[in-house]
């Protein structure tokens, strides 16, 4: 089988990537923009959109780690959840079905974490044989598309 290559454009100047997250309870997606950052190690969302995916923070429960970035030291809750790429070319029925999907896997919801967009991390970008960053061609402002090799 011949490797699959996905473009995706980017939004401006940003890398970033519509995809289907699956709270692994519910198994219902909700659609959610990532920043596919390589130097970023783990898969980050910011702590304030748990409850949206079905997680509780407030839940004794939950475990914690303290992660540093650019804002920082900050907490970050651990839950679970599984990734699903959104097809770039998914204008038909068959091409709505995801072309990767993570295992259940832990996922950062960072309290300091003030976007709306999530972190994709070396954790997910690891599992694919490529991921680089393009030009897009004849377009007067800086623009840019996101190639994955799955």
């Amino acid at each position: 089988m011949s490797p699959r290559v996905l473009s995706y454009p980017a939004v401006g100047d940003s890398p970033v990537l519509f995809v289907n997250i699956l709270n692994p309870r519910t198994g219902r997606p909700q659609i959610f923009q990532m920043l596919v950052d390589t130097g970023a190690s783990r898969t980050c969302l910011p702590a304030t959109r748990a409850d949206f995916l079905g997680h509780d923070n407030l839940d004794g429960r939950v475990k914690t780690t303290e992660v540093s970035g650019v804002g920082g030291k900050s907490t970050a809750f651990i839950h679970t959840l599984r990734f699903e790429l959104v097809d770039p070319d998914g204008k038909i029925w068959r091409k709505l079905i995801p072309p990767w999907r993570s295992e259940v896997m832990p996922v950062l919801f960072v309290e300091k974490m003030e976007t709306q967009a999530g972190i994709l991390g070396r954790d997910i970008l690891s599992q694919w044989k490529y991921v680089g960053f393009r030009p897009t061609p004849n377009t007067p402002q800086s623009a840019w598309m996101v190639e994955l090799e799955l």
